[in-house]
């Protein structure tokens, strides 16, 4: 009889173990509500069948009974005795957006748990808007010239690639659930329609998410990503960068693949931002024989080019999205002619600079040719870099550690991109005549201080813009 009573106690406590919530020290993440996103099983057992699963979200997470994980079999993959499966969250039957677990398990177990799962309660899952109204105000949003589905030929083509008769480009909704403010941490779950809408001028293929009630626009992205250009760049020869396609044989200096993304403007030898417009390219394959022209148009491919290695190389190396780690988008402004403050030691043109929101290069006059060469896009970037993380005032000796950190960054930076560089010379590219601007190895080639208070130690402070340990025209 004991046995027995033992046996039980001891069933019973796997039993409950088997849908216990786990400790806290098994939790890696929660999000702003203190909710697990990382779970990491060390004591807590959970058999990793789907009911077990099923019993475990139900009391890990709160579920009512409105709420579900399903399932997707699509996703699972076994190898070896690990096994990966993805469990999408519903709400009253309809699909929550973005909110997916996925789970890991060893032999028959748990090991790890990742995803989101969106707190939803009271939800009135009937629109208010009809399907064909939220599509009115959809394509008033999106404002293209013209659409897939109104080109006849279009339309036959995709009945001919699927074999099906009643294949059409003509929108058609799904009822969803999506966070509005998607990316905020407070973020709100509303009702919505989700569209995805094939645009023939411009050319782009968008997923769109309309607030079923209210009519708001809650999340829009194209879903032209990733799309490899040929580049001829000034200076660092034939490359592959990514473009975005506006209609079905125009190009421009766009990447979407990135963060929030590489965008590459031309301002046309003037100082007006708002004025800036595309670099254009009709095949995708940016020549020589095309932008190695009068206009020097060459520069704004390494431009674009260099800020795409200068995102790889802080996500790949020190796992850091964009200079923000948000993925904050990176612009870039060629061919620019400002204004400058000080015109005694440097033209209009002579100079690239970040100016908290942009990276801005001009054509260079007399001292440079186009300031794009790698070293200097990565020096540029790296000064917004210095301001999302340490804040050093340009100000004095803080000034000069920010400009010695840029100059280090754009080196390691110029290293990633193409090790055959110079890469302890910093401008070597772009000086008229030869030489350099900096070198990193032996400063004092060009002037500069090796040592603390040594030969050449001097703080120019330049309106504002402070140069700290630089000549005045050694000036990014």
């Amino acid at each position: 009889m004991k046995k027995v009573i033992l046996f039980l106690i001891v069933t019973l406590f796997f039993s409950d173990m088997n849908y216990a919530q786990v400790k806290d020290e098994e939790i890696s993440v929660k999000n702003s509500k203190g909710k697990a996103e990382y779970i990491k099983f060390k004591v807590t057992r959970i058999n990793s069948d789907e009911k077990s699963v099923k019993d475990f979200f139900k009391k890990q997470f709160d579920l009512k009974n409105d709420d579900d994980f399903k399932l997707e079999p699509k996703h699972n993959l076994t190898q070896n005795n690990l096994e990966s499966k993805k469990y999408q969250q519903f709400y009253k039957g309809i699909k929550v957006e973005y909110a997916i677990k996925s789970i890991v398990s060893e032999n028959g177990n748990l090991k790890t748990i990742t995803g989101k799962h969106i707190a939803i309660s009271n939800m009135d899952i009937t629109p208010k808007l009809s399907e064909n109204e939220a599509l009115l105000i959809v394509l008033t949003n999106i404002g293209a010239k013209s659409y897939m589905w109104q080109d006849k030929e279009s339309e036959k083509l995709i009945k001919k690639e699927q074999n099906n008769e009643k294949a059409t480009y003509y929108p058609k909704a799904e009822l969803v659930i999506i966070e509005k403010d998607l990316f905020e941490e407070n973020s709100t779950p509303v009702l919505a329609y989700k569209f995805n809408i094939l645009a023939s001028y411009p050319y782009d293929s968008l997923e769109v998410y309309i607030d079923a009630q209210s009519g708001d626009i809650i999340y829009k992205r194209s879903q032209i990503e990733k799309i490899m250009g040929i580049a001829d760049t000034k200076y660092s020869g034939n490359r592959t960068i990514e473009t975005q396609q506006v209609s079905i044989s125009q190009y421009k200096l766009r990447d979407y693949s990135r963060g929030l993304g590489i965008e590459t403007f031309n301002m046309n030898n003037t100082g007006n931002y708002a004025g800036a417009i595309d670099f254009l390219d009709n095949d995708n394959n940016w020549s020589t024989a095309e932008f190695n022209n009068a206009n020097k148009d060459n520069a704004a491919l390494d431009a674009h080019w260099g800020a795409g290695k200068e995102y790889d190389y802080f996500f790949q190396i020190h796992n850091r999205n964009s200079i923000d780690n948000q993925g904050f988008k990176l612009k870039n402004y060629v061919h620019a002619n400002l204004p400058q403050i000080n015109p005694t030691y440097f033209t209009n043109n002579d100079n690239a600079f970040w100016d908290g929101q942009r990276m801005t290069y001009g054509d260079g006059t007399y001292i440079f040719s186009p300031l794009t060469s790698m070293d200097v896009v990565g020096h540029e970037i790296a000064h917004g870099l210095c301001a999302k993380t340490a804040g050093l005032i340009k100000e004095g000796e803080s000034g000069a550690i920010n400009e010695g950190l840029s100059d280090i960054w754009g080196a390691m930076i110029e290293y990633y991109a193409d090790p055959n560089k110079q890469t302890y010379l910093i401008g070597e590219e772009i000086k008229i005549g030869g030489g350099a601007l900096r070198s990193m190895s032996n400063p004092k080639t060009f002037y500069q201080p090796d040592t603390y208070n040594g030969t050449y130690w001097y703080i120019l402070v330049h309106i504002g813009t402070v140069m700290a340990t630089h000549i005045p025209t050694v000036v990014f």
